[in-house]
C-alpha cells in the first residue's frame, strides 16, 4: 500500500513517524518512505524521527507479508508528524507542530476559548462571601450553627437576632410544607440570605457579595447529603446541642467551598 505524495505548505521539517501493527505470528509489516516519487526506499521503524529528511513531498509505503494466506497483519492508521512556517513580519518563523496534518493550536483552540469564557464570567462577578450557616427543623429550633473566623455574628446577641429572623421567615415563606427543593431569599443591611429546603431541614446561609448561581443546586444537594448520613438522628433530636454536633464538619466544609461547587455540565431543571 503506498500513500499519494504529500508536502504541506510552509515545510518546516518532518518528524516522528508512527504505526501500529498485529498479527499471528508468520505475519508482519514493513514501512518505508520516498521522496523521489517512488525510485528508491528508505526504510523506517514506528517511533522513528525523519528530521533529517528533505523538505520535499513524502510517500509512505506498507508492505504487509504473511507466511499463511489465511492470516494478514491488522494494521492501525498510522501519522507522520511535521512542523509548518509562518511569517513573523519578515523576521523569520515559528514551528508549528502538526498531528495527521492538523495544527496543534487548531486542536488547542476550543480549550482556550473556554478558558476564557469561565475567567471572564468571573471577572463580571462580585466575589460572595459566606460567614453563617444554619441548620433548622421544621418545627424551627436550630439544630447547628456554624460561622467563619471572621464571621460577624459572633456576638451571641447578634445571632439570636437574626436566627430570629431566619426563623420567622423560615415560616412565612414555606409555611411547613412538605415539598422540597424550593429556595427563598432576603437582605439583611449588606448581608444576603439563602434558605433551601428538603424534607424536613432547612439551611440558612448569610453572606455578602453576588451570590453564585449554582448556590441553590448546591444547598439543596447539601440538605440531601445530611438527611443520608444523619437522618434518623436529625429527625429524632432530643434538642441537646452535642448531640447534632456531628454534622458541624459537613457543614464547615460547606460553608468555606461547598456552597460554589461547580458541576462540569450543569444539570437540567424539570
Amino acid at each position: 500500500m503506498t500513500t499519494e505524495p504529500f508536502l504541506p505548505a510552509k515545510l518546516q521539517g518532518w518528524g516522528r513517524f508512527d504505526g501500529n501493527w498485529s498479527g499471528v505470528p508468520g505475519t508482519g509489516a514493513v514501512a518505508a518512505y520516498s521522496q523521489d516519487g517512488g525510485a528508491s526506499w528508505n526504510p523506517v521503524q514506528t517511533g522513528s524521527n525523519l528530521s533529517g529528511a528533505t523538505l520535499q513531498n513524502v510517500r509512505i509505503r506498507l508492505t504487509l507479508t504473511t507466511d499463511n494466506t489465511t492470516h494478514t497483519p491488522l494494521l492501525v492508521p498510522f501519522s507522520l508528524a511535521y512542523s509548518v512556517s509562518v511569517a513573523g513580519g519578515g523576521t523569520g518563523g515559528i514551528d508549528i507542530p502538526a498531528v495527521l496534518g492538523v495544527p496543534v493550536w487548531v486542536l488547542l483552540l476550543p480549550f482556550g476559548v473556554l478558558a476564557a469564557w469561565v475567567l471572564a464570567r468571573d471577572l463580571r462577578r462580585v466575589q460572595f462571601d459566606p460567614t453563617d450557616l444554619f441548620l433548622i427543623l421544621r418545627d424551627g429550633r436550630l439544630v447547628r450553627r456554624v460561622g467563619g473566623e471572621e464571621s460577624p455574628l459572633q456576638d451571641e446577641l447578634a445571632v439570636s437576632g437574626m436566627f430570629t429572623l431566619v426563623a420567622r421567615f423560615v415560616k412565612d415563606s414555606f409555611g411547613g410544607g412538605e415539598n422540597g427543593g424550593d429556595l427563598k431569599s432576603f437582605r439583611v443591611d449588606e448581608k444576603e440570605i439563602e434558605i433551601a429546603k428538603w424534607s424536613y431541614l432547612y439551611l440558612a446561609l448569610i453572606g455578602t457579595g453576588a451570590k453564585p448561581p449554582e448556590l441553590e443546586e448546591n444547598m439543596v444537594r447539601f440538605l440531601k447529603k445530611l438527611d443520608h448520613a444523619h437522618g434518623t438522628d436529625l429527625r429524632s433530636w432530643d434538642g441537646l446541642s452535642s448531640t447534632a454536633s456531628v454534622v458541624d464538619p459537613s457543614m464547615r466544609r460547606f460553608l468555606v467551598k461547598g456552597y460554589r461547587r461547580r458541576p462540569f455540565l450543569p444539570h437540567s431543571k424539570t
